[in-house]
């Protein structure tokens, strides 16, 4: 066996002929809730079999005074790296979850999937914009569509853990203020992906930091919706309507859902983060990945949480 990888709560993406694995660094000492402990970082792997892994580096440096003062234990930390590449300005664009500044997010560009990236402006979105640095948004997702157009498919804590989709501007750095709430509560991790004419998105359900809790989606024929799910009568109803794909995640908490290429056709690839025994440092902490099934309606099947799995890559 080789050694563990030490990237988590990130992202699987393909570019060019390689697939690239993103993810946060525990291994310098991070520790969740623990006020002195450092950041260590986001970091990137590559393979051309999604089974053989090259450690490509960080992603920027993170041990600057001025990244450990915006992401060490102290400002509860930086997570979720996520990284789409804009083909109009041919520029990779990564996003990362923080709580140092209002708006919960940084952003950068770079012009090679595994950087260095270099910080651009503050991103605006159209909620939450005036209130002071703390929980405000957390995980999140960027989702690029087939014209080109991007959206940005994040947690609002200021509304209990609703999510939001919001389209972002051509540079894909900052939102344009058009924007729909799902209408959810307790959810976090959402990820966005279209198969066919539909689009889809998974969360967190409920949200529940370093454990293992459940994966429910909705459904949608436009990016910013109407979401749908199962059919809701009440209130109550209508914040847990999300259709079931696992009680547990598989072990985990659902990251995201990448799509690649296969052979037989497009291969969405759900994963989820299997968390060291709820240990705040997550060093040795593994992944989960299943080949996500739909039936001839475009309904998702329930995970079976299988111990391996064949895919046949390439186009």
């Amino acid at each position: 066996m080789g050694r563990p990888i030490d990237a988590h709560d990130g992202e699987i993406q393909h570019f060019g002929n390689r697939y690239y694995l993103y993810g946060t660094e525990y291994g310098c000492g991070f520790r969740w809730n623990d006020k002195k402990s450092p950041f260590c970082g986001f970091v990137a792997y590559s393979s051309s079999d999604l089974a053989h892994w090259h450690a490509e580096g960080k992603l920027f440096d993170a041990s600057t005074p001025t990244w450990q003062r915006r992401c060490n234990g102290s400002t509860y930390g930086c997570f979720r790296p996520h990284v789409v590449l804009n083909a109009r300005t041919k520029q990779y664009v990564l996003w990362i979850n923080s709580y140092d500044v209002s708006v919960g997010y940084h952003v950068f560009t770079s012009p090679k999937p595994t950087g260095p990236f270099v910080e651009a402006a503050l991103p605006k979105l159209a909620i939450n914009r005036t209130q002071p640095p703390g929980l405000n948004h957390g995980d999140h997702d960027v989702f690029v569509d087939s014209d080109g157009t991007a959206y940005l498919a994040y947690t609002d804590w200021r509304r209990k853990g609703d999510l939001v989709i919001e389209k972002l501007d051509a540079s894909y750095l900052s939102g344009t203020g058009e924007f729909a709430r799902v209408g959810l509560k307790a959810t976090e991790a959402p990820s966005l992906f279209r198969r066919g004419d539909t689009y889809y998105l998974t969360f967190s359900d409920p949200n529940c930091g370093y454990c293992a809790t459940g994966t429910s989606y909705l459904h949608a024929s436009s990016p910013l919706g109407p979401w749908v799910g199962k059919p809701a009568a009440t209130d109550e109803e209508k914040l847990h309507r999300g259709l079931r794909l696992s009680d547990t995640s598989c072990g985990g908490q659902p990251a995201d859902v990448a799509t690649l290429p296969g052979k037989g056709g497009t291969v969405y690839l759900y994963q989820s983060d299997r968390w060291d025994n709820e240990n705040p440092n997550e060093t040795h902490a593994t992944h989960y990945w299943e080949p996500l099934r739909f039936d001839a309606g475009g309904a998702i099947a329930p995970l079976s949480c299988m111990a391996s799995f064949d895919v046949p890559l390439g186009s």
